[in-house]
């Protein structure tokens, strides 16, 4: 059961507060995805509070957008401010704007992407984190690990689980795909959180099995060396979005074997793409296996490389597995769907029809 509020009247437009559009990362594309193209009845616009140019942590950023949405709160009457947050720091900066725009009488909402939260859970019952989401009228978690969390720290706001949203492009032919030559990509921070450092590992011995099996890698650089990478692995930098999707529309497996996650916007982009998914079980993609197109691996390089060639080997399960990886974010994980299931969740929290 959701917080309900009652307000005067249906609220019409939401404001996603988090970081700018512009940057790299998973939640800025969440956000451009709910603000660029209107999906739903209501009006979906971008509010940066944080920006990787900052040098104070995004606190002058975060002040200034909350001047500008009590101003609008003034003019215009109560609207959603929905925060995207994800470490410790965005439970202050971002809950500071959540916190006195609810007072203000605003709608309340919270999507919770950081894999410090699903992984350091035991540390949040006595932070921020706690009096946000007991503050807040609805809580978006990207699967049931983070909803389990919510529900223990917050009982009474309660959750509604729901992925990150995407576009899919209509026309991926998934057969095609499973018949290219072994092109494995990698998208993300080059770290041991995302286990780059395993796929180093494991690469060579892919090619001991795959002859010619390249692996392109995208992503900015981080505590994981990228000179001398073993042979048919290419760093690539740190490309755009639209770098990377083309990048990830020509390749044939995906692969993020991470150590720490929650739902990551490069696999489920992958799967968008008709792509045979590698990873782990950690965070939130525990949800996804076999029937989604994703073969789960441990941290471990034999068995990633083992899983890579399995697939590499066997065109037939590629396609199956592209399919089904597909299929599962056509039906859970299109931003019209998410708008659509968002909407409702702010309807019930506003307590009118």
């Amino acid at each position: 059961m959701l917080n309900t509020r009652r307000f005067r009247a249906p609220l019409k437009s939401v404001f996603h507060c988090g970081p700018a559009v512009r940057e790299t990362g998973g939640i800025s594309t969440v956000i451009d995805e709910l603000t660029s193209i209107p999906n739903g009845s209501l009006r979906h616009i971008p509010m940066a509070t944080w920006s990787s140019s900052d040098r104070d942590y995004g606190l002058v950023r975060a002040l200034r957008a909350l001047l500008l949405l009590v101003k609008k709160r003034i003019t215009d009457g109560p609207f959603w401010v929905h925060l995207h947050v994800s470490e410790r720091g965005s439970f202050i900066r971002e809950g500071m704007v959540g916190h006195f725009m609810s007072l203000l009488g605003c709608g309340l909402a919270v999507t919770i992407h950081g894999a410090d939260f699903v992984h350091d859970h035991g540390d949040w019952s006595s932070t921020a984190a706690r009096r946000l989401l007991k503050r807040a009228d609805v809580v978006f978690s990207l699967g049931p690990v983070s909803a389990s969390i919510v529900k223990g720290i917050a009982p009474d706001t309660g959750s509604v689980t729901l992925a990150n949203p995407l576009n899919p492009p209509m026309d991926s032919d998934v057969s095609v795909m499973a018949q290219r030559p072994t092109t494995v990509i990698f998208g993300g921070e080059l770290s041991q959180r995302k286990g780059f450092d395993l796929l180093k590992a494991a690469w060579p011995l892919v090619t001991n099995k795959v002859p010619g099996a390249t692996c392109q890698v995208f992503g900015p650089l981080s505590d994981v060396e990228v000179q001398n990478l073993p042979g048919g692995m290419t760093y690539l930098g740190n490309a755009s979005r639209h770098e990377l999707l083309a990048a990830v529309a020509s390749a044939k497996i995906a692969c993020l074997p991470s150590r720490r996650e929650v739902l990551p916007m490069f696999v489920l982009e992958s799967m968008a793409r008709g792509l045979a998914i590698v990873t782990t079980s950690v965070g939130e993609l525990g949800q996804l296996g076999e029937e989604q197109g994703v073969t789960r691996v441990d941290h471990d390089p034999d068995e990633i490389a083992d899983a890579i060639c399995a697939l590499a080997e066997d065109p037939h399960r590629t396609a199956a597995f592209g399919q089904r990886s597909r299929e599962w974010v056509m039906e859970n994980a299109t931003t019209r769907h998410v708008i659509r299931t968002m909407e409702v969740a702010y309807k019930a929290a506003e307590g009118v029809a």
